[in-house]
C-alpha cells in the first residue's frame, strides 16, 4: 500500500445503509494503559486511564482517493464567529423565539420552541447564555440528561460483565469435559491393578456422575444460548457508543430517518456532517493508543460545540457523524467555523509532546426528496474531497 493510501472509505460507503459497525462485535479484552494528557480547551478533556478496545480497527488503513490537491483552490475557513447580539431580558428573548417560529411558518410546539430556543441562544452574548443555562440547570433539565447518560453507561457496563460471564461459562464447560477425561484415565489405571470390586464401584459412581454432568452440560448449553440472545437484544437497544460517549451508528441512522419525516411536515432544513481526524493523526503515523486518544478528545469537543438538539455520533472507522437539525448549509458552515476555531485552540499533550488537532469534514443537506443513504453518500463524497486536499478543511456536496 502506498503512503498516499491513508484512508479507504469504500467499505464504509457500501455499508452505510445500516449494517453494524466493527465496534458492535462481542466483547474483547481491553488494555489497561493510561495516557497522560492535558488540553487547552474551555473545559478539560480527561483521557487518562481509558480502555482500548481491539474491536476498533485502528490498524486498518483508511484510504481516500489518491488524487492530488486542487492547486487552484483558495478555500479558507472563516474562524471568527459573528459578533454576539446585545442581550436583553429572558422574557424579551422568549418573545424573539416565538417571532422567529412565526416568521418561519412553524407551529410553536414544545419541540420546535426548544430547538429554536437553543439555536438562537447561541447567538446571544456569553453572559446571557450563562444566565439562561443557570435557570435550565435549576429546572433539572441538565440533571435529567445526565441521569439518562448514567443509565446508558450502566447498561453498557452490565453488558460487558454479562459477556465476560458468558466467556467464563464456556471455560467452565470445557473444564468439566477435561475432568471427565481424567476420571476415565484413572479408571483405566485401576483396571491394571486388578481391583475388580473397586473398579465396579467406581464405574457405578462414574456412571452416575456422567449422567449428572451430561444433563448439566445440556442445561448450560441451553442457558448459554438464551443468555447470548438476551445480551444481543440488549445491545441492539443501546444508543450510545461504548468508547466515545456519543450516540452510536444505529441511533444516528434512525435519527436521520426521523428527521426526514419532520422535514416533510414542517418544511425546514437540516444537514449531515461527517468528520474524521487529519490523516497524520491516524495509526499510520501514530500509535494505537495515541490515535484513540485523538478520537476521544475530538468526541468531547464535538459534544461541547454542538447544541443539544443536534445528534453527535460515532459512525465507524474513525468517522464521527453529526445531524445538524434546523440548519441550512450556510448555518452549518458557520458552525464548522466555530468548531475549527475550538479545535485550533485545543491541544493534546502525551508524553510531553503536543499534538495539534486537525480534522477533515464533509457536509451535505438532508433532503426529503431522496433516501437517507443517498444523502449520506453525498456527505461521504464531500469528506473524500476534503481529505485529499491540503488546504480545505471541509467540502460541501449537495
Amino acid at each position: 500500500m502506498s503512503d498516499e493510501d491513508d484512508f479507504d472509505l469504500d467499505e464504509l460507503i457500501n455499508s452505510h445503509s445500516g449494517k453494524s459497525s466493527p465496534s458492535d462485535k462481542s466483547l474483547e479484552d481491553y488494555e489497561d494503559d493510561s495516557v497522560e494528557s492535558e488540553e487547552k480547551h474551555s473545559s478539560d478533556v480527561d483521557i487518562v486511564d481509558y480502555d482500548i478496545s481491539e474491536e476498533i480497527k485502528f490498524d486498518e488503513d483508511i484510504n481516500l482517493d489518491d488524487l492530488m490537491p486542487d492547486e487552484d483552490s483558495d478555500f479558507e475557513v472563516e474562524l471568527e464567529p459573528s459578533k454576539p447580539k446585545q442581550s436583553g431580558t429572558i422574557e424579551a428573548f422568549a418573545d424573539h423565539v416565538l417571532r422567529e417560529l412565526e416568521k418561519r411558518g412553524l407551529p410553536p410546539t414544545p419541540l420546535n420552541y426548544e430547538i429554536y430556543f437553543q439555536e438562537l441562544l447561541y447567538k446571544e452574548s456569553e453572559e446571557f447564555q450563562e444566565r439562561v443555562f443557570e435557570i435550565l440547570d435549576r429546572e433539572g433539565k441538565k440533571r435529567s440528561d445526565e441521569r439518562k447518560n448514567e443509565i446508558e453507561e450502566t447498561l453498557q457496563h452490565s453488558l460487558k460483565l454479562t459477556q465476560q460471564l458468558l466467556l467464563l461459562t464456556t471455560k467452565v464447560h470445557g473444564n468439566i469435559n477435561i475432568m471427565k477425561n481424567i476420571a476415565s484415565k484413572r479408571e483405566d489405571e485401576l483396571n491394571v491393578k486388578s481391583s475388580k470390586d473397586i473398579v465396579r464401584l467406581l464405574k457405578f459412581d462414574l456412571g452416575k456422575l456422567d449422567n449428572i454432568l451430561g444433563r448439566q452440560s445440556e442445561s448450560m448449553k441451553s442457558i448459554y444460548g438464551r443468555a447470548v440472545e438476551s445480551a444481543n437484544t440488549l445491545y441492539s437497544h443501546t444508543i450510545f457508543d461504548k468508547n466515545f460517549d456519543v450516540y452510536n451508528r444505529k441511533y444516528f441512522l434512525e435519527s436521520l430517518n426521523n428527521e426526514i419525516e419532520k422535514m416533510e411536515f414542517f418544511m425546514h432544513s437540516s444537514t449531515i456532517l461527517l468528520l474524521i481526524p487529519h490523516r497524520k493523526l491516524t495509526v499510520k503515523h501514530l500509535t494505537k493508543k495515541v490515535a484513540f486518544a485523538v478520537l476521544k478528545t475530538v468526541s468531547k469537543i464535538l459534544m461541547e460545540e454542538f447544541k443539544r438538539s443536534d445528534v453527535v455520533s460515532y459512525y465507524g472507522n474513525s468517522i464521527f457523524g453529526v445531524l445538524l437539525t434546523h440548519s441550512t448549509i450556510k448555518d452549518s458552515e458557520d458552525k464548522i467555523g466555530r468548531l475549527t476555531k475550538a479545535l485550533k485552540h485545543s491541544a493534546l499533550f502525551i508524553g510531553g509532546k503536543e499534538i495539534e488537532l486537525e480534522v477533515k469534514i464533509g457536509l451535505s443537506d438532508l433532503s426529503p426528496n431522496r433516501k437517507v443513504e443517498n444523502s449520506l453518500m453525498k456527505a461521504l463524497d464531500a469528506l473524500k474531497i476534503a481529505n485529499r486536499s491540503e488546504t480545505k478543511v471541509y467540502e460541501v456536496v449537495k
